[in-house]
């Protein structure tokens, strides 16, 4: 593949990675929740689910996944619920006491990063969208000649460009000075973004049951 392409990959990737949405949102409010440290693991986490799409995408087993409505709308589900349940947690954190940005850092290690991980890697696994993102990208770049160091190398820059982007908005909404800036709107700030997370889940749900009500009646 041609430099030029590797390129407009790493390009189309980057603007996939930095609209708004559902990750965004979790990244951004598990870092004022729980500091810059349990921000950054969700967005490196989330990068391995985004790593997952693309390497399924180029294979083309994720249109597999997609061919099968039942599937798609169960990934939607569970997305959906943990978005839901983020969404809850923070809002509920809302009403708690302000730590002080060093006492976010001191307590980070003890917050179960694992919980962080499995958030970070949860919202992007079940989030088939993505593999619809993936397959109009690589639909462009893909073709019979494609060997599997290429796939792999397409699959490792999808999450890289996705785990930088988000390690950098936890870091950046993490710095001591940015968190003292904010700290005094934190809990307007987090109900705010909880209650954000809460509708993004409920019109995914929505848009599950619909989809499921329609082939149903079909």
């Amino acid at each position: 593949m041609e430099l030029t392409s590797w390129g407009q990959i790493i390009l189309i990737c980057f603007l996939g990675a930095i609209t708004p949405g559902p990750s965004l949102a979790v990244v951004v409010t598990n870092t004022m929740n729980r500091g810059k440290i349990y921000g950054s693991v969700t967005g490196i986490s989330h990068a391995f689910g985004i790593v997952i799409w693309a390497m399924l995408t180029v294979v083309g087993l994720s249109t597999i996944i997609l061919n099968y409505e039942v599937v798609l709308n169960i990934f939607q589900i569970i997305g959906a619920c943990l978005i839901l349940y983020i969404g809850y947690r923070t809002s509920i954190t809302a009403s708690k006491s302000v730590p002080s940005p060093k006492t976010l850092e001191t307590l980070a290690p003890n917050r179960k990063l694992t919980r962080a991980a499995l958030e970070g890697f949860g919202i992007s696994i079940m989030n088939p969208k993505i593999a619809l993102f993936f397959l109009a990208i690589f639909s462009q770049f893909v073709n019979t000649d494609s060997n599997w160091v290429e796939i792999f190398i397409m699959g490792l820059t999808a999450g890289i460009v996705d785990g930088a982007w988000y390690t950098t908005v936890a870091l950046v909404i993490g710095d001591n000075k940015m968190v003292s800036t904010i700290s005094k709107r934190r809990s307007l700030i987090l109900r705010a973004s909880g209650i954000l997370l809460a509708l993004i889940s409920i019109y995914l749900l929505i848009d599950a049951a619909i989809k499921l009500f329609v082939r149903s009646i079909i």
